[in-house]
């Protein structure tokens, strides 16, 4: 294992199809090797000073780090919500031959 440039960029979607439609863009841009989508989940937020709570989808963007940034901005252009949730974290140990796949699926 190694320290790499690997990130994980989660962002959550109201439906399973527009967390598919945005993980096949990305995936076709080469900004990211490999897309995971949890099944439904449930989110209990404030939003405009009201208490909400709704059903969502937990997207898994695994990319590399000079990708994030057209990454977040790919995500931004096609998501509904009008402040998406759009986090990353820095990968500190991946697998060599994991990462290796990586680089050569993203874009250079």
């Amino acid at each position: 294992m190694s320290n790499t440039s690997t990130r994980i960029v989660m962002s959550s979607f109201p439906s399973l199809a527009v967390a598919k439609k945005v993980a096949r863009i990305v995936v076709q841009e080469k900004l990211c090797a490999c897309i995971q989508i949890q099944s439904p989940m449930t989110s209990v937020y404030t939003w405009k000073g009201t208490l909400e709570e709704s059903r969502e989808f937990m997207v898994y963007f695994k990319t590399l780090s000079h990708l994030e940034k057209k990454l977040y901005q790919r995500i931004k252009d096609h998501h509904p919500y009008d402040c998406p949730e759009i986090i990353s974290i820095a990968a500190s140990n991946v697998d060599e031959n994991y990462q290796q796949w990586m680089k050569n699926t993203c874009l250079k």
